[in-house]
């Protein structure tokens, strides 16, 4: 029987990270559609819109700009795991 593919939704501009999550995620067999937006305004749309399973969302900024697009994705798909990730350099 064959497994339906997960659906992840990344949104941010580091597009070769979500390439390397989604290749991680196939060598422990898993079967990977990934789509990708740089524009926080069409991923929120999307996941909207959209069945993702799951959100990789790169905060550009840890301030509370950032902080209201986490709670805006959390509103708009608020059953929908979102995973959040940025830069550690300052």
């Amino acid at each position: 029987m064959e497994s339906k593919p997960l659906k992840v939704y990344f949104i941010g501009n580091d597009a070769q990270f979500a390439r390397t999550v989604a290749d991680r995620l196939r060598e422990v067999g898993g079967t990977i559609d990934i789509a990708t937006t740089p524009s926080f305004e069409s991923g929120l749309a999307a996941v909207t819109g959209n069945a993702f399973h799951i959100v990789l969302f790169e905060l550009a900024a840890a301030n509370a700009a950032g902080l209201f697009q986490i709670t805006a994705l959390a509103v708009k798909a608020p059953n929908m795991p979102v995973i959040v990730f940025g830069s550690t350099s300052g």
